[in-house]
């Protein structure tokens, strides 16, 4: 991840080594001490939280253990969990002092390859199980999965996608908190909620907060669909983003990282992106798609999205927020083509994860 994919970041590189520290271009870094329990000292957590952010924290009474509310941001906390720099305790302390500041904190780490070794695996999980406590939300992307989907991945093309994948959900959430609206499917319904900072103060929007704060580890699954552009001429803008938005959630549900998770979901956050030239449709050759208003398609395929979401995740699902994010950066050009892109974040119920593991045990009867 680089300051450049999200610049308006406050970046942070924690390190014990001096050369790793100046090389890797962030302009904020700290070295910590060489150390299996380092911990950090009151001066280095308040300038990783910034001065108003410490002098809020000194000030205010501290939250009550488990409290969501988040006033100052969001902090991001991206590590291999296989070898944290200065051990895990650090990155406790850091998560906690960050969270007791008024952050909503988020921890996004890959696990270790399956032939690291037992012990590395399991002190992954001892970290991943900790933070759970910690932070309002724990992303986990499992690295042994992509080796296990394709022989043909070498480590280093394995350990690049999951980096990437890491940066896609810390930029997934941010898009989530900055669109002007989102829709919460639960209890069978559906319901639009704008963004009015005039009704509340928090950092959250009340369906990201119960969304985001639902029990559970989570993942990370993405898809892309696509459709000539000569074909909205007959089908139209609603209908033909509304079959990218089917496709796009169909493709992201496959992906290896959630293999498995979907029927085990408790919440998932479904984000659509879309290239900037839906706005003022401007597809060459298409006359009629310009009678459709673009907020209709948009939210027609963020509905679509709702019900495909709601049908592909479990009966332990409670909570779905779709919205739509439209990218300046968008990376495929083809003219030619409308592409759609659609980041999931699924939530894994502890529970529902628990009683497919039971099912899936043997059951061994003795006769005697």
């Amino acid at each position: 991840m680089s300051n450049k994919s999200m610049q308006s970041a406050d970046f942070w590189v924690l390190d014990t080594d001096a050369k790793v520290l100046s090389s890797c271009g962030a302009p904020n870094t700290m070295r910590i001490p060489v150390e299996d329990d380092a911990q950090l000292s009151p001066t280095e957590l308040s300038r990783l939280a910034g001065q108003a952010a410490a002098a809020a924290a000194a000030a205010a009474p501290a939250q009550r253990p488990g409290s969501p509310v988040a006033t100052c941001g969001v902090a991001f906390l991206v590590a291999g969990a296989g070898g944290i720099p200065g051990g895990s305790t650090l990155l406790l302390q850091v998560a906690a002092y960050l969270r007791r500041t008024g952050f909503f904190v988020a921890a996004a780490l890959t696990r270790p390859f399956e032939f690291e070794g037992r012990r590395k695996l399991e002190e992954a999980d001892a970290l991943i199980e900790a933070l759970q406590d910690v932070a309002q939300l724990v992303v986990v992307v499992p690295q042994g999965v992509l080796t296990r989907a394709s022989a043909e991945l070498t480590i280093n093309e394995a350990s690049a996608i999951a980096d990437n994948t890491l940066e896609v959900s810390c930029r997934s959430i941010l898009w989530a908190l900055n669109v002007p609206e989102v829709l919460r499917a639960s209890a069978g319904m559906m319901l639009w909620h704008g963004r009015d900072l005039r009704q509340y103060k928090r950092l959250l929007s009340p369906p990201l907060e119960v969304l985001l704060t639902c029990p559970g580890v989570g993942g990370l699954g993405r898809g892309l669909a696509s459709l000539p552009v000569a074909s909205l001429a007959e089908a139209g803008l609603a209908s033909g983003l509304s079959t990218l938005a089917e496709d796009a959630v169909a493709a992201a549900a496959e992906s290896p990282f959630l293999e498995a998770v979907m029927p085990r979901a408790s919440g998932v956050l479904c984000v659509l992106s879309l290239p900037q030239r839906v706005l003022s449709h401007d597809f060459s050759m298409v006359e009629s798609a310009l009678n459709d208003p673009e907020k209709y398609a948009i939210r027609a395929a963020v509905q679509v999205a709702a019900m495909t979401v709601v049908e592909l995740a479990g009966r332990h699902c409670e909570e779905v927020v779709v919205c739509a994010h439209v990218r300046p950066d968008w990376p495929h050009t083809d003219p030619s083509l409308l592409c759609l892109e659609a980041t999931l974040l699924v939530l894994e119920d502890p529970a529902a994860a628990e009683e497919g593991e039971a099912a899936a045990s043997p059951v061994v009867c003795g006769l005697g």
